[in-house]
């Protein structure tokens, strides 16, 4: 569904035109971050939920959300823990 400017709303905001003959279908690459001993991170089952909600919450607009079941694990005590800091801004660059 194309975006359209909305004159209403606040400057930068958009809308979905709806266009309900067509259907939207997004592939979902999904990344977990864990603890460098793999421990931690998100279930399988949380990001099953995560992504029927996502399903749930588009499909008045007939968007639909696929996901081949696969799991880009990153095993990272730098990413996994939140510390504000710099030192993961450039860990993170230095991956990139």
């Amino acid at each position: 569904m194309p975006l359209k400017k909305s004159s209403s709303d606040s400057p930068g905001s958009y809308k979905l035109s709806s266009n309900l003959n067509s259907v939207y279908a997004f592939r979902i690459y999904v990344h977990i971050v864990r603890r460098s001993d793999g421990t931690g991170g998100q279930s399988v089952e949380a990001v099953k939920e995560a992504i029927s909600f996502l399903n749930n919450d588009f499909r008045p607009y007939n968007i639909y959300f696929t996901w081949d079941k696969s799991i880009d694990y990153i095993d990272s005590d730098i990413l996994y823990n939140p510390s504000g800091d710099d030192k993961k801004a450039s860990y993170v660059r230095e991956c990139v």
